[in-house]
């Protein structure tokens, strides 16, 4: 909390699409910031941008779905904790 709190940031990558890393990820950092809640990373937002313009995607676990999908809390208006649900690489 509190490096996250100085400026760092956190990174939970469930590699494969774990569901149970997934929910645990989720679960631990809504007690470790109870004053803030999980939000989905718009489309539009620098992360799918920076190094290649990310528009599309294939999640070998979820094959209907094709857009990224990443969650975030927020600490002001920057990502303390980014959550991937499918993984990133």
């Amino acid at each position: 909390r509190e490096y996250v709190l100085m400026g760092g940031m956190i990174i939970c990558d469930s590699l494969y699409g774990s569901p149970y890393f997934y929910e645990q990820c989720k679960q631990l950092f809504a007690k470790a910031f109870p004053e803030e809640t999980w939000r989905t990373i718009p489309l539009d937002h620098p992360i799918f941008s920076t190094y290649y313009d990310i528009e599309e995607v294939y999640f070998p676990t979820d094959p209907d779905r094709n857009k990224p999908f990443m969650e975030a809390i927020y600490i002001g208006s920057r990502v303390g904790v980014l959550c991937s649900r499918y993984g990133l690489g």
